[in-house]
């Protein structure tokens, strides 16, 4: 099965080099903010690589992933579009798509609300439930051996700076 290639230290370093030999021809020397960006980017980048396999075996890509897990710890496992959109950052015309292909595959439903018949509802079906009891276990074994290089208290620090910045994100500047 081929896998995209996996970012690791080298390609860190790489981008690293390139930033440093990029400098000199710069007006701004690149600020750590952007170096934090690029290290975080690359985190990213190997994360989705090493689960990369797992998903494609469950016919699944990240986005159709993140769709099923927020619906997988939905309250009363129900959601809106509207609802699944504010959480996962996607468009509502993306939600549509993406609940298409879930739908294709069995993996979710759509229903009308009953209590209000104009609302449309999301749910796992009882194979999406399944696939996700099945495929998280295994996601969540990766995520630890990724983290597994940091202490309790590492972890903790990095858990509440992730979501300082979080928070702060996005906002207007001043």
């Amino acid at each position: 099965m081929n896998h995209p290639a996996k970012p690791g230290r080298r390609t860190v370093r790489a981008a690293e080099a390139l930033l440093a030999r990029s400098q000199p021809g710069l007006p701004h020397e690149p600020s750590q903010g952007m170096l934090l960006v690029q290290q975080v980017g690359q985190l990213w980048k190997q994360m989705l690589a090493d689960s990369h396999d797992l998903l494609r075996e469950a016919r699944l890509t990240p986005v159709t992933y993140a769709t099923l897990l927020v619906l997988y710890h939905a309250q009363d496992g129900v959601m809106t579009p509207s609802a699944l959109a504010a959480c996962t950052g996607e468009q509502p015309t993306n939600v549509s798509r993406i609940c298409n292909e879930l739908e294709a595959l069995q993996l979710i439903r759509r229903s009308r609300s009953e209590n209000d018949r104009r609302n449309v509802e999301l749910s796992l079906t009882a194979r999406g439930l399944a696939q996700m009891d099945a495929l998280l276990p295994r996601l969540q074994e990766r995520a630890e051996r990724t983290f597994s290089i940091l202490s309790l208290s590492e972890k903790n620090l990095l858990e509440r700076l992730q979501k300082k910045i979080l928070a702060h994100a996005g906002q207007p500047a001043g």
